[in-house]
């Protein structure tokens, strides 16, 4: 499912995100 995948990017942006900014 391209939807699918499209949510999943999105959560690993998001916590991708989070990471970077908790180590700053």
């Amino acid at each position: 499912d391209k939807q699918l995948d499209a949510s999943i990017a999105t959560q690993l942006k998001k916590i991708k995100t989070k990471f970077l900014e908790t180590e700053i």
